[in-house]
């Protein structure tokens, strides 16, 4: 999305939510806490070209066309926490977004032909969002209370189709950020070669194929409530008999 389209859902958002929770804006210019912004990657972005990159491996599929002739870069890396290796568990986007933002799936559209040219001005934008977003907050002062959540309805498959696109996959990813924390400049959670989700050990966020899960949404977002200090509030939505990944120590 462009800047001007970026802040316009930024502002959108913001509208819907003190609609929604109604919440009081009478002291709203005294308020010094953590500044939220979640950002959904509408339409199900390609992980294995932003931020779970894949080579290709002899004797399979191609994964990737830019790994021919291109390498990884990264500019907001010490602001970054990457959570790959999610398990939406679906392939249709209504329910992927609804699964990937509240971490059920209880309820229960498009780059499939010519993946690289959709996703790659896509995932750029998105970037660019982003580095508007930080630098805009830089600028104003809130950097250090800024918490950003990007996220989208799952991910696309590890082989391009007839159509030199992509199809649904479940496995995404969710990338986290905030300045000046010592659980950012990292990468959490495992997939494969083939981009195939790994079992993680929730205490040691290792690859643990005997004793470890899957990670999904619902693993993400107990540790977030538990983060931002609002799981005491969960009441009627609560995340019970599962594991805790320590993703924020």
């Amino acid at each position: 999305m462009h800047r001007r389209a970026f802040l316009k859902g930024s502002a959108a958002l913001a509208a819907t939510a003190v609609a929604g929770f109604r919440l009081p804006l009478a002291h709203a210019a005294d308020y010094r806490g953590r500044l939220c912004v979640f950002v959904q990657a509408d339409g199900g972005w390609d992980p294995t070209s932003f931020c779970d990159p894949k080579a290709n491996t002899p004797g399979e599929p191609v994964i990737n066309h830019w790994a021919e002739s291109k390498e990884i870069g990264q500019k907001y890396h010490r602001r970054m926490l990457v959570i790959n290796g999610v398990d939406a568990q679906t392939n249709s986007h209504t329910v992927g977004i609804v699964h990937n933002w509240s971490g059920r799936n209880s309820e229960g559209y498009d780059t499939h032909a010519r993946n690289d040219a959709g996703q790659g001005w896509l995932l750029a934008n998105l970037t660019d969002g982003l580095d508007y977003l930080w630098e805009y907050a830089e600028r104003h002062g809130i950097a250090d209370r800024l918490f950003v959540v990007v996220g989208s309805d799952f991910g696309r498959t590890n082989f391009y189709n007839a159509d030199d696109g992509k199809d649904h996959w479940p496995i995404g990813s969710y990338v986290v950020m905030e300045k000046g924390r010592g659980w950012t400049n990292r990468v959490v959670g495992e997939t494969d070669g083939l981009h195939f989700a790994q079992r993680i050990n929730p205490r040691t966020l290792r690859r643990d194929d005997r004793n470890g899960t899957i990670i999904y949404p619902k693993h993400v977002h107990k540790a977030l409530r538990r983060y931002l200090g609002v799981d005491r509030r969960e009441r009627g939505f609560p995340f019970n008999n599962m594991e805790n990944f320590g993703f924020f120590i």
